[in-house]
Order: structure tokens, then sequence, then C-alpha cells
């Protein structure tokens, strides 16, 4: 089983029931709103329920995409072996990603050593939205890995405070055509290169304490981004209570009425 695979199963599922009641032109079910407003209009999307099964159904849009993704990914001559979780001795790496207005850079912590890198966009790239350049940067960086055989099956965490990133990465696609490419070549990588992807979003002032924000803009390496503070910035080990007790304890408590106990 490919999980990576399943967000682009949509377009077949909503060509498929393209034929049921209360579905928009792309496939989609309208909103309960959307359904009492049709009814009271009287609009045309009343079903036949003695209606028998059509011998072919109305493609959608999202149809194209989809299978040209499911061609991408079982490209290759053999199936690519899945990693379920990392081997013994499989390295860690802890990855930040940041992408200013002009630039862009990242820096990554694997087997106490520290590498890093910045730069400036090229024209085509600098005009793009902020979304498209946080994920590009990211991607073009894990590409470049791959292509140098650095990945070797890790474990890889990537930070960054973009939180359209994190959620393309997740859902797998994107109705944005730009990061729908992007998240093609994320979802390859991540898929043939035999890695355990982690993506995790971090507050901006976490990006900036941690230094990679300043080499986005240029700023060269940053005092604050040493060896030995790299895993300060990313308590992954410290359960959400050890982090910031007081305030988490306040804003669960805001959804009460009245005191309570945290158990």
């Amino acid at each position: 089983m490919y999980p990576v695979l399943v967000p682009y199963l949509k377009g077949i599922h909503l060509s498929l029931d393209s034929l049921r009641p209360w579905c928009k032109e792309d496939g989609w079910k309208l909103t309960q709103a959307e359904i009492r407003h049709a009814m009271s209009e009287k609009e045309p999307h009343q079903y036949v329920e003695d209606q028998k099964a059509p011998t072919r159904v109305r493609w959608v849009p999202r149809l194209k995409e989809d299978v040209r993704a499911l061609l991408l990914f079982t490209s290759t001559a053999q199936p690519p072996k899945r990693s379920v979780r990392p081997i013994k001795g499989t390295s860690v790496v802890y990855t930040f990603g940041d992408a200013s207005g002009s630039g862009f850079g990242g820096s990554t912590y694997e087997n106490e050593e520290l590498r890093y890198y910045s730069g400036q966009w090229e024209s085509s790239y600098s005009v793009s939205s902020s979304n498209f350049r946080e994920l590009a940067n990211l991607v073009i960086r894990l590409e470049s890995d791959f292509a140098d055989s650095l990945l070797n099956e890790s474990e890889i965490f990537i930070f960054t405070d973009s939180s359209t990133a994190e959620a393309a990465y997740f859902k797998g696609t994107s109705k944005s055509q730009l990061l729908f490419e992007l998240i093609l070549r994320l979802q390859f990588v991540h898929l043939h290169a035999g890695i355990t992807l982690h993506f995790v979003h971090v507050a901006g002032k976490r990006m900036i304490a941690q230094g990679t924000d300043g080499l986005s803009r240029g700023g060269g390496l940053s005092e604050c981004m040493r060896v030995e503070d790299f895993l300060k910035h990313i308590p992954l080990n410290l359960a959400v209570m050890d982090r910031q007790p007081t305030e988490i304890k306040e804003w669960v408590d805001s959804w009460f009425k009245g005191p309570q106990e945290l158990l």
C-alpha cells in the first residue's frame, strides 16, 4: 500500500459519483446551505431514484491532474520499497527552511554536523507567491540531497513557518497549479528515496531565534545557530505541558464555565 497515491484517487471517485444528486460541476457535493438554496430555486439537481446506472459518467476537471500524478508515481520499472519505519542505525535529520521576498536559506543538523545554505531567487521564482517560495525552497533542497544520495533512507524532520506548505504536504494536493507541481515533486522524492518524512510547523519567532530566518535574508551564519544549540530550538522530546504549563492550562480552562481541574 502506498499512502502517497491516495489523494490522487479523488478525481476517479468524484467522476464515478458525478451521476449522484446535488453535485457541483467539479464533482464535489453541495453544502447543506447550497442544497436548501437549490431546492428553494427549484434548480435541476433532483435525481430519479429508479434511474439505472449509466454506461458512461462525466469526468471532473481534477481527474486529468490526478491521472498524471498516478502515472508519475508508477513510472518506474520496479515498484519502490516504502519505508514503514526507520531501520536500525538510520540517521535522523533535522532541517529548517525559510524563504523571504528575494532570498532563501536553510540549515540541517545530522550526526552532530551542521550544514547550511542561502541564496537569491531567480526572477521567475521571486515574483511568485510567498507560499510557493516557502515550499519550493524545501522541495528543491530535498531533490538536491536525493540526487546526491545524501538521504540514505533517513528519518527527516522538516521545520517550516509556512502553514500552507505543511498543509499542502499532508493533503497531498492543492487547487493552485504551482503548488500542485511542487507537491508532486516532493511526494516523488518521498516515495522513491525510502525516507520517513515529517513536516512540522513552527512559529516565525522560533525560525528567527534558530537563525534560518537570517540566512534567507542574506545575513550569513547566525551566531545563535550553533551546533550545540540547534536541538534546543526543537524540543520534540517535551510534552506540551512541559513546554508551557501555565499558558496551556489557562487556555484549556477557558473552554469551560467556571473553575475546572486539568487532569
